[in-house]
């Protein structure tokens, strides 16, 4: 099971990296899944966006695009930092 997990946060990573990052500080690194706190804010991030697929209303995904996607990606920039490892 964990290896189909990763295999699909593998996918949610090239997502966000092609889609919604453009500053190269702001990759989520190739090395992912060797940091669990990174595993697990992308487990998150990953499972709050597939919930808000099915919303109703656009509402949902406005949060996220707005707030939880870049809260995200402010959290795993500050901790590639502190961790100094090499983004993409």
């Amino acid at each position: 099971m964990r290896r189909l997990i990763y295999a699909w946060l593998d996918e949610v990573v090239a997502w966000i990296n092609e889609e919604h990052t453009w500053r190269t500080d702001r990759l989520i690194p190739h090395c992912w899944s060797e940091h669990p706190h990174i595993v697990h804010e992308l487990a998150t991030i990953a499972c709050v966006h597939w919930e808000e697929c099915f919303a109703v209303t656009p509402a949902p995904l406005e949060e996220w695009q707005r707030y939880t996607l870049p809260m995200f990606l402010d959290r795993i920039s500050q901790r590639i930092g502190e961790a100094g490892l090499p983004a993409g």
